[in-house]
């Protein structure tokens, strides 16, 4: 005997235990010949919209009919494979099971722009909310793409000419850097990396798709210019204050911005921080060094905070770190460069007026860097993912490149 049941993914929030209640995935729990699988049928409903006793969507959830439809179709589906795998005498295995579920292929008379948005709901149960804010633009892009060709956007275009016209568009049309374009040509990848493993997707076409481009070099604050910032009398000005602490912070922790402004007194243990990263989902362990330390307890019985330093909008924060570099007259020469195609193009700026939070932690890398700790270290510290992303800090610093050499290099 087998049996399907509709039921919704008990899936837990890991901060608090309790269960999740927005956009939960219903899964098909078939069980068979004393053997149990989970079917995913990529729809997810709000808790609250569904019908545990029914196991449907309530009929006052929005498209509600077409959903029960289509939920219904995939029970159908398990159902019509295991009595055929009966019938012809088949050993029938949950391996088994999956293999043909595989070679049927699912349709839920969905558009484009529907999985585009399943595809949405799903990662914002488990990306941080810049990476979410990434997919929702990309999305935009492509409807805009569509709008400017008047094309229909589907799997069944997205061939090599579609990828080539969508780059011209990025570049041409959008005025996107090679850096940009290459960002969301990755992002386009993994939705239709997702729409693949769901079967949504058939043409491996878009596996060719690259786009490579020359990363930004990195800017970052020198070991005296942090100091300046340090020594800078701000006593009249509380709210500068507070934000030149929060950045400092940043730079003698490495911790990126979200990481900061989320730090509760409960993650700090014996003189280490201690915490899960609100980007990578990795548990984070940095050293706190005295100027640290020092900044923490300057802040540690202000109106019984909840959070363990007063950061501010990271918006705001980088308006008035701005503010703060002309004050300490941080008017070193900057050049930001930017290829749009072959195009090199130079943006002269001065350090002030590319002050954000982002510098705090690069200034933490990159003055190690310089101080010469094995790069495997700073790594670890850094909770750096990509190699090849945390090896553009390895940048050496020109003075130290010639005291070095004037040391070392002698006859």
């Amino acid at each position: 005997m087998a049996k399907a049941t509709l039921k919704l993914e008990q899936r837990r929030d890991t901060k608090t235990g309790q269960l999740k209640e927005k956009n939960i995935p219903v899964l098909i729990d078939f069980t068979f010949d004393g053997k149990r699988m989970w079917i995913q049928t990529g729809e997810n409903v709000d808790r609250r919209n569904w019908d545990d006793k029914n196991k449907r969507v309530k009929p006052s959830a929005m498209n509600s009919s077409q959903i029960n439809s289509y939920l219904q179709k995939r029970v159908e589906q398990i159902n019509k494979i295991y009595r055929e795998a009966l019938l012809n005498d088949k050993s029938i295995s949950v391996a088994y099971l999956r293999n043909k579920l595989n070679q049927v292929k699912t349709s839920s008379n969905k558009t484009f722009s529907e999985y585009y948005e399943e595809y949405i709901r799903n990662e914002e149960l488990r990306c941080a909310k810049n990476t979410l804010k990434k997919h929702k633009t990309s999305f935009d892009l492509l409807k805009k793409f569509g709008t400017k060709k008047r094309v229909s956007i589907d799997f069944e275009i997205i061939d090599t000419e579609f990828f080539h016209n969508y780059v011209e568009f990025l570049r041409e049309e959008m005025n996107h850097s090679n850096v940009t374009v290459s960002k969301y040509i990755r992002t386009l990848k993994q939705f239709l990396n997702y729409c693949s493993l769901k079967g949504y997707n058939k043409s491996p076409i878009y596996k060719t798709f690259s786009f490579s481009s020359q990363e930004a070099e990195i800017i970052a604050l020198k070991k005296y210019e942090i100091q300046t910032i340090k020594n800078l009398d701000l006593s009249n000005e509380k709210c500068l204050d507070q934000v030149r602490d929060c950045f400092l912070f940043l730079c003698y922790t490495g911790l990126r911005y979200s990481d900061g402004a989320n730090l509760r007194r409960e993650n700090l243990n014996e003189g280490w921080i201690e915490l899960i990263s609100v980007k990578t989902k990795n548990k984070i362990s940095v050293p706190l060094i005295p100027e640290a330390i020092e900044i923490i307890n300057k802040y540690s019985n202000i109106d019984n905070r909840s959070r363990l330093l007063p950061f501010i909008s990271n918006q705001k924060m980088n308006s008035y770190l701005k503010d703060i570099g002309k004050l300490a007259n941080l008017n070193r020469d900057i050049i930001k460069v930017k290829y749009y195609g072959a195009d090199r193009k130079e943006f002269p700026k001065k350090l002030h007026e590319v002050l954000t939070t982002h510098l705090g932690r690069k200034s933490f890398i990159s003055y190690l860097f310089n101080e010469g700790m094995d790069s495997e270290l700073i790594r670890s510290l850094s909770n750096h993912k990509s190699i090849s992303s945390f090896a553009r800090y390895n940048k050496i610093e020109d003075d130290l490149k010639k005291n070095q050499l004037l040391e070392k290099f002698k006859f």
